[in-house]
Protein backbone atom coordinates (compact mmCIF):
# COMPACT_ATOMS: atom_id res chain seq x y z
CA UNK A 1 0.00 0.00 0.00
CA UNK A 2 2.68 2.73 0.96
CA UNK A 3 4.62 1.74 -3.00
CA UNK A 4 1.19 1.92 -4.37
CA UNK A 5 0.74 5.74 -2.42
CA UNK A 6 4.32 6.03 -3.82
CA UNK A 7 3.50 5.50 -7.43
CA UNK A 8 0.15 7.57 -6.79
CA UNK A 9 2.23 10.68 -6.43
CA UNK A 10 4.25 9.82 -9.04
CA UNK A 11 1.48 9.87 -11.27
CA UNK A 12 0.27 13.10 -10.69
CA UNK A 13 3.40 14.64 -10.45
CA UNK A 14 4.77 13.67 -13.86
CA UNK A 15 0.88 14.46 -14.87
CA UNK A 16 1.81 17.84 -14.02
CA UNK A 17 4.91 17.99 -15.40
CA UNK A 18 4.72 17.04 -19.10
CA UNK A 19 0.77 17.59 -19.29
CA UNK A 20 0.25 13.87 -20.73
CA UNK A 21 -1.21 11.18 -18.12
CA UNK A 22 1.91 8.36 -18.00
CA UNK A 23 0.74 4.87 -18.11
CA UNK A 24 0.77 2.96 -14.59
CA UNK A 25 2.49 -0.17 -15.73
CA UNK A 26 3.15 -1.57 -12.25
CA UNK A 27 -0.63 -2.12 -11.94
CA UNK A 28 -0.04 -4.87 -14.95
CA UNK A 29 2.62 -6.68 -13.19
CA UNK A 30 5.58 -6.04 -11.14
CA UNK A 31 7.76 -8.04 -13.74
CA UNK A 32 8.56 -4.75 -15.64
CA UNK A 33 11.31 -3.50 -13.87
CA UNK A 34 9.74 0.01 -13.52
CA UNK A 35 6.56 1.21 -12.74
CA UNK A 36 5.81 4.01 -14.92
CA UNK A 37 6.15 5.10 -18.40
CA UNK A 38 6.57 8.83 -18.84
CA UNK A 39 7.88 10.94 -21.49
CA UNK A 40 11.32 13.13 -21.22
CA UNK A 41 9.21 16.52 -21.29
CA UNK A 42 6.86 17.83 -23.04
CA UNK A 43 8.52 18.99 -25.95
CA UNK A 44 10.17 15.53 -26.27
CA UNK A 45 7.72 12.53 -26.54
CA UNK A 46 10.91 10.22 -25.11
CA UNK A 47 9.31 7.63 -22.99
CA UNK A 48 11.16 7.78 -19.85
CA UNK A 49 10.86 4.51 -17.06
CA UNK A 50 10.34 5.73 -13.69
CA UNK A 51 10.88 3.25 -10.72
CA UNK A 52 9.26 4.62 -7.36
CA UNK A 53 10.29 3.91 -4.14
CA UNK A 54 8.27 5.59 -1.14
CA UNK A 55 8.21 5.29 2.44
CA UNK A 56 6.60 6.95 5.48
CA UNK A 57 9.73 7.88 7.46
CA UNK A 58 11.93 10.95 6.93
CA UNK A 59 14.11 11.08 4.75
CA UNK A 60 16.98 10.26 7.39
CA UNK A 61 15.10 7.13 8.52
CA UNK A 62 14.15 5.55 5.41
CA UNK A 63 15.76 3.27 2.84
CA UNK A 64 14.69 1.22 -0.03
CA UNK A 65 14.79 -1.98 -1.47
CA UNK A 66 16.28 -2.29 -5.26
CA UNK A 67 15.65 -5.30 -7.27
CA UNK A 68 18.10 -6.96 -9.90
CA UNK A 69 16.12 -7.07 -12.02
CA UNK A 70 15.05 -3.07 -11.66
CA UNK A 71 18.75 -2.37 -11.87
CA UNK A 72 19.12 -4.51 -14.90
CA UNK A 73 16.39 -2.97 -16.45
CA UNK A 74 17.71 0.70 -15.47
CA UNK A 75 21.42 -0.02 -17.21
CA UNK A 76 19.42 -1.47 -20.27
CA UNK A 77 17.14 1.77 -21.10
CA UNK A 78 18.21 4.73 -22.26
CA UNK A 79 16.32 7.02 -19.84
CA UNK A 80 15.05 5.67 -16.80
CA UNK A 81 14.67 7.48 -13.31
CA UNK A 82 14.06 6.81 -9.46
CA UNK A 83 11.65 8.76 -7.90
CA UNK A 84 12.07 8.59 -4.34
CA UNK A 85 9.44 9.69 -1.75
CA UNK A 86 9.55 10.14 1.92
CA UNK A 87 5.79 10.83 3.91
CA UNK A 88 7.44 10.94 7.22
CA UNK A 89 7.56 14.54 7.90
CA UNK A 90 5.47 17.17 7.96
CA UNK A 91 5.81 17.82 3.90
CA UNK A 92 6.37 15.36 1.55
CA UNK A 93 9.72 14.86 0.27
CA UNK A 94 10.60 13.89 -3.07
CA UNK A 95 13.85 13.23 -4.75
CA UNK A 96 14.46 12.44 -8.54
CA UNK A 97 17.35 10.26 -9.36
CA UNK A 98 19.49 9.44 -11.99
CA UNK A 99 20.79 5.52 -12.38
CA UNK A 100 24.79 7.44 -11.64
CA UNK A 101 23.42 8.40 -8.50
CA UNK A 102 21.77 5.23 -7.43
CA UNK A 103 24.68 3.15 -8.73
CA UNK A 104 27.03 4.70 -6.44
CA UNK A 105 25.62 3.20 -3.31
CA UNK A 106 24.61 -0.36 -4.94
CA UNK A 107 27.43 -3.90 -3.79
CA UNK A 108 29.71 -4.67 -6.24
CA UNK A 109 29.58 -8.79 -7.56
CA UNK A 110 33.02 -10.74 -6.57
CA UNK A 111 33.87 -13.99 -7.31
CA UNK A 112 30.51 -16.00 -7.69
CA UNK A 113 29.24 -14.16 -5.42
CA UNK A 114 25.88 -11.64 -6.68
CA UNK A 115 23.45 -9.26 -5.05
CA UNK A 116 20.06 -9.51 -5.62
CA UNK A 117 18.54 -6.80 -3.76
CA UNK A 118 20.10 -3.74 -2.75
CA UNK A 119 19.31 -1.71 0.11
CA UNK A 120 19.78 1.77 0.07
CA UNK A 121 19.16 4.36 2.69
CA UNK A 122 17.27 7.61 1.27
CA UNK A 123 19.78 9.74 3.42
CA UNK A 124 22.59 8.62 0.73
CA UNK A 125 20.93 11.10 -1.76
CA UNK A 126 19.97 13.63 0.61
CA UNK A 127 20.70 16.79 -1.32
CA UNK A 128 18.91 15.49 -4.07
CA UNK A 129 15.65 16.05 -1.73
CA UNK A 130 12.90 18.73 -2.07
CA UNK A 131 9.76 19.46 0.44
CA UNK A 132 6.55 19.19 -1.51
CA UNK A 133 2.75 20.69 -0.83
CA UNK A 134 0.89 18.02 0.99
Amino acid sequence: LIGRSGEKLSMAYEEARVGVRPKWVALESDNFGYDILSQLSVEDPSLMKIEVKCSEATVSNASFFLTKNEWETAKHSSTYMFHLWALGGKTREMAICDINQVEAHLPVNNGVGSWEIAKIPYNALTEKFTSLMA
